[in-house]
């Protein structure tokens, strides 16, 4: 017979029971995704993954040292760029990191040769940048009768082979390829190398006036291509110069005063890097050679600039007449994208390019249309992925 108090066990077991059968069930624990992390760390992940070392192309430790063999501007990436194709959210966040905060290099070498019997010069500048590796040569007589000339001339660190070179028309490569429209005006620092290789004939010869205008002319091309590349982002660019000067025959002692000589070639070095101080973008820093005390060389700065400043300039139409400088003639070069890098190569590599190259995010307008053989366009996309 039941109790009262029979009654009430079975009534609260039943009521325990529906309460388990009712009650919300606990919802699986899920992973934390990526995403999910505050931005801050996800900034800090990814400067362990697309941040790369930045050191001086050539070791200032010495006067006396050679250059180094010389690949071209490299960025070498610690896990490379898989990161940069894992979602859109992910690229967008890991390519402002990438271009806003490493520092990009650029190195301009300066060579110089002296003509037998001419009176005349040759300075040859390279210019390498992560995008572009180009020649630019310069003549200059002193008599009359010569003519002086200015062009480009093939580029001296290119990697030679059926896959590595894609042939562009001149039209093309008149404006920058890469970086990439969307992503140049997130480029936020530039360090340039000045490296001076002239003999020490040419950098006597060049102290004459005449010869030292054509100093100031020798970066002209080479700025206005980087203006291009540059101009979305605009004083947001902080660019850096270090100058570096490889003769053996320059070794100073410690208490040498910094005049004569030496003070006329601190000053042509300068006098080589005006142009980039005249842009839009912020130049805050000269990095004095090895041999001379950076106060003293930022001393010598004002005063040229100074000097220059009197001086009657160039005008528009002879700074657009230099900019305008065009591929050796005669020498049969051609436009290349060789490893994602733009250059001039010889002709006789034309025979081993199978495709031309595809520019990314620019139409090719009236260029006429793309010729591929062996490869689709969208292969050839895949297989030339860069980030620039």
């Amino acid at each position: 017979m039941w109790t009262v108090a029979d009654l009430l066990k079975t009534v609260r077991r039943a009521a325990r029971s529906v309460q388990r059968v009712f009650a919300p069930k606990p919802k699986p624990k899920t992973p934390l995704t990526f995403l999910a992390l505050p931005r801050e760390i996800r900034d800090e992940i990814y400067s362990y993954l697309i941040r790369f070392d930045n050191e001086p192309l050539v070791p200032p430790d010495t006067p006396a040292y050679t250059l180094p063999l010389f690949r071209g501007v490299n960025l070498p990436l610690p896990w490379g760029t898989a990161i940069f194709r894992v979602n859109k959210q992910i690229h967008d966040e890991a390519t402002h990191m990438f271009y806003s905060r490493n520092v990009f290099p650029v190195r301009i070498v300066v060579g110089g040769r002296q003509h037998a019997g001419l009176h005349g010069i040759s300075l040859e500048v390279d210019c390498t940048t992560p995008w572009e590796d180009l020649r630019f040569d310069f003549v200059e007589y002193g008599i009359p009768g010569r003519v002086s000339g200015r062009w480009l001339d093939e580029s001296s660190n290119y990697n030679q082979g059926s896959t590595t070179s894609k042939f562009m028309n001149t039209n093309e490569a008149q404006m920058p390829v890469f970086p990439s429209p969307r992503y140049r005006a997130l480029i936020r620092k530039l360090r340039v190398e000045i490296i001076d290789l002239r003999s020490e004939g040419v950098r006597t010869r060049l102290l004459k006036r005449q010869h030292r205008l054509v100093l100031r002319q020798l970066l002209i091309p080479f700025t206005a291509r980087l203006r291009r590349v540059l101009a979305e982002a605009g004083d947001n660019v902080h660019m850096g110069i270090n100058f570096q000067i490889l003769d053996d025959s320059i070794i100073l002692d410690d208490d040498e005063q910094y005049t004569g000589s030496m003070r006329h070639l601190g000053a042509q070095l300068i006098e080589i890097a005006w142009p980039l101080t005249r842009e839009l973008w912020k130049c805050g820093g000269f990095q004095a050679p090895v041999w001379i005390s950076q106060a003293a060389f930022l001393r010598l700065k004002d005063e040229v600039f100074e000097e220059i400043g009197r001086e009657p300039g160039l005008t528009v139409q002879e700074r657009k007449e230099i900019e305008k400088i065009a591929p050796l003639p005669g020498h049969w070069l051609l436009w290349a994208m060789n490893r994602g890098r733009l250059m001039l190569m010889a002709q006789g590599m034309e025979e081993e390019a199978q495709v031309k190259y595809v520019i990314p995010e620019q139409d090719r307008g009236d260029m006429g249309p793309l010729k591929v053989v062996g490869e689709s366009k969208a292969e050839i996309k895949r297989r030339f992925f860069r980030l620039f």
